[in-house]
């Protein structure tokens, strides 16, 4: 039996294609079970509801399949394909074929003049999930509760927000970010974030923590609680927990007007942790030497002002930090708002 397939509409970025055309749009094509799906065996159609004499399919100008994974696709169409005038509020009537057997339709509401379509997780079968995370673990390291999630794809994904209670009752909870927690956006890449809580605690307590999850179009998950036991101050510190080594998410993000940047390093040698632009060009220098023994599984951190080299302050905008080490390069996104 071939592998059934789901369909989710979404906006389609213009760098997934590597040009700047507002009329893109298009669908995510998902394996329902997981296994690989062959991508010479997936055909689609799509037509103007009301006109389905006049169809585009991937071989049409300006529209195609791009394999994002051995399980996720992304079908997209250039409504300017079309050889008769589209308009907002149109409707796109989506048919997807695996092996030219049809897979179910789907349809989707042209939202703007320019064509761009809304964003919207409904998909033929059910519901798509904006997140896949496939862990939430919260640790106490060095007197503080550090939060750790992982995702394995994300759609639209803006931020994050944590919440704590003293209680499993999550309604009672607070809001303990200051700021949204930046999202990747959309990516079928694996992505790693971690916070570390640092609003008043109480020895010997269970705290619990919910996970958020906020869409740029103000939609919301919510995932946990999960629970952490604080240990009594007389233990003598904390148990052994896992090292989170390398480049750490900075804090707030986005930020104004200074950042908190954190590594731990995982072997003695020089390190370098720089700023970038937008265009890549090198603005500020954060550090720069060498890490001794007593520095490995250490957490280093660092402020950064929003000043250049020249101690000028730079403009609002994504600037990108780099952590070099002896063993690897890690870079990581943040924002900068006035």
């Amino acid at each position: 039996m071939r592998t059934k397939l789901i369909i989710a509409i979404i906006l389609l970025c213009s760098f997934l294609f590597g040009a700047n055309d507002p009329k893109l749009v298009g669908i995510y094509v998902r394996s329902m079970s997981g296994d690989a799906f062959p991508e010479e065996d997936f055909n689609f159609n799509v037509y103007i509801d009301g006109r389905p004499g006049e169809v585009l399919t991937e071989t049409s100008s300006g529209c195609g399949y791009k394999e994002l994974s051995s399980t996720l696709g992304l079908c997209y169409v250039n409504l300017a394909s079309f050889d008769t005038a589209w308009a907002e509020d149109d409707i796109l009537m989506w048919e997807a074929f695996d092996d030219a057997v049809s897979q179910g339709t789907v349809n989707q509401t042209i939202e703007s003049s320019d064509g761009v379509s809304q964003y919207d997780t409904n998909y033929w079968g059910g519901a798509f999930l904006p997140v896949t995370l496939s862990s939430f673990t919260a640790v106490y390291q060095g007197g503080t509760p550090v939060l750790q999630w992982v995702t394995q794809s994300e759609i639209d994904n803006a931020g994050w927000n944590i919440f704590r209670s003293n209680t499993e009752n999550m309604a009672e909870s607070m809001q303990v970010n200051g700021e949204l927690i930046t999202g990747a956006g959309t990516t079928t890449e694996t992505q790693s974030y971690t916070f570390a809580d640092e609003v008043e605690i109480e020895p010997e307590h269970t705290y619990y923590y919910m996970l958020e999850n906020v869409d740029f179009s103000g939609s919301s998950e919510q995932y946990g609680p999960i629970s952490i036991q604080i240990p009594a101050e007389e233990q003598g510190g904390s148990p052994e927990v896992p090292i989170v080594y390398g480049l750490h998410n900075n804090y707030p993000n986005p930020f104004n007007p200074d950042t908190k940047i954190c590594f731990v390093p995982d072997q003695v040698g020089k390190v370098n942790l720089y700023i970038f632009n937008i265009k890549g060009q090198k603005i500020k220098t954060i550090f720069t030497g060498n890490i001794a023994e007593t520095q490995i599984g250490e957490l280093q951190s660092f402020i950064w002002d929003g000043t250049n080299d020249l101690g000028k302050n730079v403009s609002s905008g994504i600037y990108f930090y780099q952590y070099e080490s002896p063993s690897n390069s890690q870079t990581k996104k943040m924002l900068l708002v006035k």
